[in-house]
């Protein structure tokens, strides 16, 4: 996952936006961080300007982010979840 440039919340470097670095998912989406009350961090998934998200590129980007949180950030945060579908504020179409 690469980090796209940073801003701070909660005293927290947040990158603006993540998208993936190897060569086949470059580019195909993005992660946008909102805080929602103060102590929930979501990530909005967002497509290519004037494309869709297919299933694998939208699996992809989920799985592979929760695997990273998972191995590098553990002690950080104490649950971690993605829908099986776009949810209000997903860009996908």
């Amino acid at each position: 996952m690469r980090l796209i440039p940073a801003t701070s919340l909660l005293g927290i470097t947040i990158p603006m936006e993540i998208t993936h670095t190897s060569e086949q998912w470059r580019k195909k989406a993005w992660l946008r961080p909102k805080i929602v009350e103060k102590n929930e961090l979501i990530f909005h998934i967002l497509g290519p300007k004037d494309e869709s998200i297919d299933k694998a590129v939208y699996a992809v980007y989920h799985g592979r982010f929760i695997e990273s949180m998972l191995r590098h950030c553990d002690e950080l945060f104490s649950d971690s979840w993605a829908s099986a579908v776009p949810e209000d504020g997903d860009i996908v179409t």
